[in-house]
C-alpha cells in the first residue's frame, strides 16, 4: 500500500502537513492550501529512517563565519532560533536528515541572519537589590530574568530589544555586593 505524504518548506522550515492513502485526496489538499509537493512512499520496514530526522546543534562563529554541527539526542527540545551565549558563537537546534543537509540548513540560516532577516535570543538572569531601611541592600530581594533581542547589523549583534521579567526573591540568599 502507497502513501502519500503532504510537505511544505525546504531545509529549516521544512514540515509534513497531511499524510493521505489517495494520491487524488493528497494532490487536492495540496493545491487547497498552496502546499510545495506530495511525497510517494511504499511502508516496509525502512520507511521510518526514511522520513525520520534527527535533531541537530549548530554552532556559528560569526567572526570566521565558521559553522559547525553535531547530532544531539532526540530527548532534547529543537530550538530553531538563534541563542547567543555573550561571545562569539550563536547556536541552534533543528530537526534535518543528516549532517550534509543540518549544514545546509545551518549556512541558509546563517546567511539569512547575516541578510538581517533572523534575529538572535540571548537569555541571562540577575539578582538584584533595592533600598531596605534606607540603605541599598547588598542581599537580592528581587530576580530579573532578561530577554534580549539582537540583529546583525555591519556583522555585529546589536541588541535591539529587551525584556526583563522582574520577580521577588526571598532576601538573604543571593549576595549582590561588589566582591574585593
Amino acid at each position: 500500500m502507497t502513501i502519500y505524504i503532504v510537505t511544505n518548506g525546504c531545509y529549516f522550515e521544512y514540515c509534513i502537513e497531511a499524510v493521505f492513502h489517495c494520491q487524488d485526496q493528497a494532490e487536492a489538499y495540496r493545491s487547497h492550501f498552496n502546499y510545495d509537493r506530495v511525497e510517494t512512499y511504499e511502508p516496509g520496514p525502512d520507511m521510518t529512517r526514511a522520513i525520520q530526522n534527527d535533531l541537530w546543534q549548530c554552532s556559528v562563529n560569526y567572526d570566521t563565519d565558521n559553522v559547525q554541527c553535531r547530532r544531539e539526542t532526540n530527548t532534547s527540545e529543537p530550538k530553531p532560533w538563534w541563542e547567543d551565549n555573550y561571545g562569539k558563537l550563536i547556536h541552534c537546534r533543528f530537526w534535518a536528515q543528516d549532517k550534509e543537509h543540518a549544514l545546509r540548513i545551518a549556512n541558509e540560516r546563517y546567511h539569512s541572519l547575516k541578510d538581517g532577516n533572523e534575529f538572535v535570543t540571548a537569555k541571562k538572569y540577575e539578582y538584584r537589590g533595592s533600598i531596605l531601611r534606607g540603605r541599598p541592600s547588598i542581599k537580592a530581594t528581587h530576580r530579573a530574568d532578561i530577554t534580549i533581542t539582537k540583529q546583525m547589523i555591519n556583522g555585529e549583534l546589536v541588541e535591539i530589544l529587551r525584556d526583563e521579567d522582574i520577580e521577588p526573591v526571598l532576601a538573604g540568599f543571593h549576595d549582590i555586593s561588589e566582591k574585593k
